[in-house]
C-alpha cells in the first residue's frame, strides 16, 4: 500500500490558543503526529507538508505558511511550530525569545478565524508542479467559507488531490456538508469530510476507493 508517488499534506488553523497546547489531544502537534502515520502508510519518504492557515499581525487576510514534518524531526518540528512560547506569559509578564511560528505570525493575544479558502489556493498552487498524487488533510473549526472553498475546488479541477476535510459537527457547517452527497465524495469524487475531531490512518483514507483495503 505504499508508494513513493503520494504526498501527504496537513492543513491547520491557528485561531485558539488551545491547539498550540501539544499535551493536549487534538492540538496541531497531536494532529501532525497522525498525518505521520498516514504519511508511513501511503509515502515512502513519510514525511507531510504542514500548511497553517490563520491571522498575521498587521495583515488583513489570510496568511499561510508551509513547513516541512519529517518523521526524524518531530520533537524538534513541535518546538518550532506546534507551541507559542509567550502564549502563557500573563497580563505583564517578559516575551521570551519567540520560536519561528511567533516569527511568522507575530505575538498576540487576539486570535481570529480566517477563511480557509487562502490555505486551498496555497495547496493547489505549492503542489502543482509536484507529480503524483496528494492526500489533503484539512481542519475546518470555523463553518465560515465552506461554499466557497468547495466551489474553490471545483473550478481548480485538480484530479491529483484527494480532499479529506474534517473538524467537529458545528464548527464543519454539518448541513452544508450533506447537501448532495457531497461529504460521501457524491458530488465531487475527490472530496470527503469528517464532522468529527478524531481519526486515524484508517478512516482517514478509506472514504477513497484507492486506498481502501
Amino acid at each position: 500500500m505504499t508508494s513513493s508517488g503520494i504526498r501527504v499534506l496537513l492543513v491547520v488553523p491557528t485561531s485558539r490558543h488551545g491547539y498550540f497546547d501539544a499535551r493536549r489531544k487534538h492540538s496541531i502537534a497531536w494532529y501532525a503526529k497522525r498525518a505521520l502515520t498516514v504519511s508511513r502508510m501511503l509515502s515512502s519518504d513519510g514525511g507531510v507538508d504542514v500548511f497553517h492557515y490563520g491571522h498575521k499581525e498587521g495583515v488583513d487576510e489570510t496568511a499561510v505558511l508551509r513547513t516541512e514534518l519529517k518523521p526524524d524531526g518531530v520533537d524538534e518540528w513541535v518546538l518550532d511550530w506546534a507551541v507559542l512560547p509567550n502564549a502563557d506569559r500573563g497580563l505583564l509578564g517578559d516575551l521570551v525569545p519567540k520560536n519561528p511560528l511567533e516569527g511568522f505570525f507575530g505575538v498576540t493575544d487576539n486570535y481570529h478565524y480566517r477563511r480557509p479558502l487562502k490555505a486551498c489556493e496555497e495547496v493547489c498552487r505549492w503542489t502543482e508542479s509536484l507529480p503524483g498524487d496528494k492526500l489533503v488533510i484539512f481542519w475546518l473549526d470555523w463553518s465560515g467559507g465552506c461554499e466557497e472553498l468547495v466551489r474553490a475546488i471545483a473550478r481548480l479541477d485538480r484530479p491529483d488531490i484527494f480532499w479529506q476535510f474534517f473538524g467537529h459537527q458545528k464548527d464543519l457547517s454539518y448541513d452544508f456538508w450533506r447537501k448532495d452527497g457531497l461529504k460521501q465524495g457524491q458530488l465531487l469524487p475527490n472530496v470527503r469530510a469528517r464532522d468529527s475531531l478524531s481519526w486515524n490512518r484508517r478512516s482517514i483514507t478509506r472514504g477513497f476507493r484507492k486506498w481502501r483495503g
